[in-house]
């Protein structure tokens, strides 16, 4: 099942992207995937760390 995620870069979303979580994903250096859970609004340029989860920059 597709879900989307999050493309992280030095702790700032800088791409949101449908993928199943499985197949091979190939990334720029430097950046990691995280999950969007249903009901959790994400934005390009959010800031994201895993005690306090995506959250909009200041």
């Amino acid at each position: 099942m597709n879900s989307n995620y999050a493309v992280i870069s030095e702790a700032t979303v800088v791409n949101i992207i449908v993928w199943d979580g499985e197949a091979e994903l190939i990334l720029p250096e430097g950046t990691t995937t995280q999950i969007i859970e249903d009901g959790v609004f994400v934005d390009i340029g959010y800031a994201y760390s895993k005690k306090k989860g995506f959250y909009p920059k200041d």
